[in-house]
């Protein structure tokens, strides 16, 4: 009996071991800086897809960030307005909810880059630019509206005089040109010609257009890999997590999409509505006997990964994670203790992800393509579109 007691510990240290080496410590958030804020617009799939472009092509860009908001007003008009205009608004609507307004939400991480791969994207100063008046108390949408009150307030007045620059144009340009002097960049014939050519739907991602068509980027060749399974059947996704781990070990952070629920707690359920999209940027092994910043000590060892979550450096200090593994270190967490929330970011447990992960995707090279036999069956992949969403917020 004691010879087998010590063949089963020495047998359970081995698979201790083995897990730890699989779950090998790595991190390269810092490359990206602190989180984005996509603020009150469910744009997270647009955020995730301009921090997979900006890491990807890092040194072409010389650090600079990709625009997110860009990439989902390029996305609106790509996906849903011109498709729309081909096959009809009804079939045009899988693509995207709502973009009546020019701005609306939910959309596909894959989608957004290849359509930025496609027509070039554009720095993260633009972001100012589109989100006007970026230095009041206004929300994100509340600033994007008040850009697009210059196209409805020009729509009006062209309405009202009928006449053409004389009387229709001049007057709302140069009230522009007083209330607001983001636009100096564009000459008033040509601020003319984008105002009178554009619908609310296509204003602001041509306005993008000209603000940054000297510093747009055009890769020549990529590599887009994008996975879905169906929810709630780890057996379905563990390539994914294979795939994960495989980008992570050569150092590429990987876009997620599951359902945030747990971020309140991983037994609550799922509501399909819940659908979020953010990147792995890191992993790391915390063994048996770990405090966590909540008071647990674990009781054994646990791979977890880094998400990077586009709700704001700030995030941690907010209500947004009742989960207790998300707490972060404060003066009363215990002596050691390790946070699970920090600077925006989360560790979430991987076996405990599993129930909550449907989709993969990311930026890679021809030698990180997915090696043949990795796709699901076709039985999966029926499941998979029977059981998803298409939308991520």
């Amino acid at each position: 009996m004691r010879i087998l007691l010590v063949f089963g510990l020495l047998f359970m240290s081995m698979i201790s071991t083995a897990r730890a080496q699989n779950c090998s410590n790595v991190d390269f958030s810092e490359d990206l800086g602190d989180p984005r804020s996509q603020g009150d617009i469910g744009w997270c799939y647009a955020n995730a897809a301009a921090d997979l472009l900006s890491y990807k092509y890092r040194d072409e860009l010389k650090g600079e960030k990709v625009s997110a908001i860009y990439m989902a007003l390029l996305y609106n008009k790509t996906y849903y307005t011109d498709v729309q205009k081909k096959v009809g608004p009804k079939i045009s609507k899988f693509f995207k909810q709502n973009v009546s307004d020019g701005i609306g939400e939910g959309g596909f991480m894959s989608l957004a880059i290849h359509s930025a791969l496609k027509k070039g994207f554009c720095p993260k100063n633009l972001d100012d630019q589109l989100a006007r008046h970026s230095n009041s108390d206004l929300s994100l949408q509340k600033k994007l509206e008040k850009g697009l009150s210059i196209k409805i307030a020009f729509d009006k007045a062209q309405k009202k005089y009928k006449k053409g620059w004389a009387l229709g144009a001049e007057p709302i340009i140069k009230e522009i040109r007083e209330k607001d002097n983001i636009l100096d960049d564009v000459d008033n014939e040509r601020l003319y010609e984008i105002l009178r050519t554009t619908t609310t739907e296509t204003f602001l991602v041509t306005l993008g257009d000209e603000l940054c068509k000297e510093e747009k980027y055009f890769p020549k060749k990529y590599y887009l890999t994008n996975w879905r399974v169906a929810f709630n059947k780890p057996k379905y996704n563990l390539y994914l997590f294979n795939e994960i781990d495989r980008q992570l070990n050569q150092k590429n952070p990987i876009g997620v999409m599951y359902y945030m629920t747990f971020f309140g707690g991983w037994n609550k359920g799922v509501d399909l509505a819940d659908a979020h999209a953010s990147v792995i940027v890191g992993r790391r092994w915390l063994p048996a006997g770990t405090v966590l910043a909540s008071g647990e000590v674990l009781s054994k060892g646990r791979c977890e990964y880094k998400l990077r979550n586009s709700w704001g450096k700030y995030s941690c200090n907010s209500n947004n994670y009742a989960n207790p593994d998300f707490t972060s270190l404060s003066s009363s967490s215990p002596q050691n203790a390790v946070a699970g929330c920090e600077k925006g970011h989360i560790w979430i447990d991987r076996e405990k992800y599993k129930n909550y992960l449907y989709g993969v995707t990311y930026i890679g090279t021809q030698e990180t393509s997915p090696p043949k036999g990795s796709l699901p069956s076709i039985k999966d992949l029926v499941r998979s579109i029977i059981d998803i969403p298409f939308f991520s917020k």
